[in-house]
């Protein structure tokens, strides 16, 4: 998991802890870590079963990783939007809006903090000349930027449980994406020739 992605679980899971205070979740929030990556790449699920996060979808068959990152952001906007994700945290970079844009959805970037007001959800975002204070409504997607928490740790105990978690492996099929719609068939570049050229 790399350093920006922990961050955006961290804020998912303390969001989770104070569910009461916001009153568009009606006190109850499920969190759902999704990836798109080789079935190896589990192990980073079962960290964040290890972190209290309730389920783990991965997206890991061949079809999906023919593509570029046009095709990865619309099989994760897929994803997601079969999950009915509410707010999609993610760590900072372009793909994170790109999945946005596939859901339909507003997204804010940079962000640093999040804190309820009364019911309602803020989150900071960093900008050049300092930050600012967003009050936002679901359904959007917010992304984090690294270091902006302090992440927590899984103790062994719970290392041990979610080791025995099942992970939800989806197809293309579990998505309704046929053939021309995911991998190499959604790309948005095609490699028409490689070549080295001749030195000069």
């Amino acid at each position: 998991m790399n350093p920006a992605d922990r961050n955006a679980l961290e804020f998912a899971l303390q969001i989770k802890e104070k569910a009461a205070e916001w009153k568009a979740t009606g006190g109850q929030v499920e969190i759902t870590t999704l990836m798109l990556a080789p079935s190896e790449s589990e192990g980073i699920l079962k960290e964040t079963l290890a972190l209290e996060a309730d389920r783990a979808v991965i997206l890991s068959d061949a079809a999906f990783l023919a593509g570029d990152g046009t095709a990865a952001a619309s099989a994760l906007g897929q994803a997601a939007a079969k999950l009915k994700a509410d707010l999609v945290l993610c760590g900072e970079g372009a793909m994170g809006h790109r999945v946005a844009e596939e859901m339909n959805l507003p997204s804010v970037h940079s962000i640093s903090g999040i804190s309820f007001d009364q019911g309602a959800l803020k989150l900071l975002s960093k900008k050049q000349n300092g930050e600012e204070m967003i009050n936002v409504s679901p359904p959007l997607l917010a992304s984090v930027i690294a270091g902006s928490n302090t992440p927590r740790i899984a103790n062994a105990i719970k290392i041990m449980k979610a080791a025995k978690k099942e992970i939800l492996r989806w197809s293309p099929a579990d998505l309704g994406l046929t053939a021309d719609k995911v991998g190499s068939g959604a790309s948005g570049m095609e490699r028409v020739r490689s070549f080295t050229p001749d030195s000069t």
